[in-house]
């Protein structure tokens, strides 16, 4: 009996212990979510001047899509969903868009945008995770609000203000950021929601094939065996699905190849958040300190392979757009909706150079120097983005239909409205 009582009495202790070690660990997420305050700008920007009305691309892929999917059967549904738009297969955002209309039994340009933008705060939010387990330290809430500080960047204004555009741009960071999360846990549940997204993500986007890469290769370097199998099993089956009647696009005003202007429209794309004028010398200067960084610490800190993971990612996906864009007439290195990766290029190479400085005695002036460049890059930003926002606003109103193929837009607008998912001239 008395033996009883002491295990009864134990259980009760452990108990109260995991509650409060619970408790503990929500209170202490709730405390570090102060370095997510710099989103707050960007979302109040957002939600002045972003309206309920097509733009651009919105009247093909949720407008037509959705009339689609309302007057199909599901056979032909799970083809609608996994089909291809221009070069990339829209998976996740499909599946918002059929929720969002299912929940609601219509479409809203400005709900979709909201939903899109939020998509940050959680990819902000995972950054803030590795930033503390992978560069820890007490100081480490520097650095994750640096991170914030670069993903909220108003420079980002086109992707944030069209539904598609941020539903695409965004959503495939956060399906990347959030499959490195859950693989980097353990737990059979954290596997699953692991692989479901991989799987999600790669017929996603055209990078979310780059991403799946390095998935695979943030688990190679993890012990857990299972963890590698999930991740390259899922990865072997569905890139080469994402062909399967695949189409290739031929963009228009394609230029001969040349390497000279790739290498060059890279540079300028990575300075591009910094100042348009001068691209090319701010994106040599940060490619510098990057790679000077990266080989200081490469050897000496594993802990930093998800960060190593997630400037792969990045700098691959920079590459794929200045290989495939890069030599055709008009081609803008510093295409806002675009202008994301590059930022996350400034972060990581913050944070790899605030470990390299670790040990150093000057660290904290270069580091002071460091943060001072990062809030005066996201100050003078602001102002250019907000004025992006309000001419996507005031262009969203005042053209009949802000597209660059008007009849198509009309057309895929009030077959819309008959079936009663939208109907332009309501929010006009």
């Amino acid at each position: 009996m008395c033996q009883e009582l002491k295990t009864l009495r134990l259980n009760l202790k452990f108990q109260n212990y995991s509650r409060r070690s619970s408790f503990m660990k929500k209170l202490a997420f709730l405390l570090d979510a102060w370095v997510l305050l710099p989103a707050l700008p960007f979302l109040a920007v957002m939600s002045q001047h972003t309206v309920n009305i097509p733009i651009m691309d919105d009247y093909d892929a949720i407008l037509g899509f959705i009339t689609s999917w309302i007057k199909s059967g599901w056979p032909d549904r799970l083809h609608l969903l996994f089909s291809q738009y221009n070069e990339h297969r829209l998976l996740y955002s499909r599946i918002i868009y059929v929720l969002y209309y299912s929940i609601f039994g219509d479409i809203n340009f400005q709900n979709l945008i909201f939903f899109a933008d939020l998509q940050l705060l959680a990819v902000a939010a995972i950054s803030a995770w590795f930033i503390k387990r992978c560069v820890g330290g007490k100081f480490w809430y520097i650095v994750a609000l640096v991170w914030t500080f670069c993903i909220f960047d108003t420079n980002t204004y086109e992707a944030a203000s069209i539904a598609m555009y941020g539903m695409q741009n965004y959503g495939i960071l956060l399906l990347f950021f959030a499959s490195l999360f859950f693989f980097s846990r353990e737990g059979k549940g954290n596997l699953i929601a692991g692989g479901l997204i991989e799987f999600i993500m790669i017929f996603s986007s055209g990078n979310g094939m780059i991403a799946a890469f390095f998935v695979v290769l943030l688990n190679l370097r993890q012990k857990d065996k299972l963890k590698k199998i999930v991740s390259i099993a899922v990865a072997a089956v569905c890139i080469p699905l994402y062909f399967v009647s695949y189409t290739k696009v031929v963009q228009p005003g394609q230029l001969p190849f040349n390497p000279g202007t790739v290498i060059t429209y890279f540079i300028q794309e990575t300075g591009a958040p910094v100042s348009f004028e001068n691209s090319l010398i701010s994106g040599l200067v940060i490619l510098a300190i990057l790679v000077g960084s990266f080989i200081a610490v490469f050897r000496s800190n594993a802990k930093l392979w998800p960060i190593l993971c997630i400037l792969g990612f990045v700098l691959a996906s920079m590459g794929t757009a200045a290989l495939f864009r890069a030599c055709m007439v008009g081609a803008q290195f510093q295409t806002s909706r675009y202008l994301i990766y590059p930022q996350l290029v400034i972060a990581v190479t913050f944070s790899l150079g605030w470990v390299w400085l670790e040990t150093k005695n000057f660290r904290w002036p270069v580091v002071g120097i460091g943060l001072l460049a990062i809030v005066g890059i996201f100050g003078s930003n602001f102002n250019n983005g907000k004025a992006g926002f309000m001419r996507m606003e005031a262009r969203a109103e005042s053209l009949p239909y802000y597209h660059t193929n008007v009849p198509l837009a009309k057309s895929y607008s009030d077959a819309a409205c008959e079936a009663g998912v939208y109907c332009i001239e309501m929010n006009k």
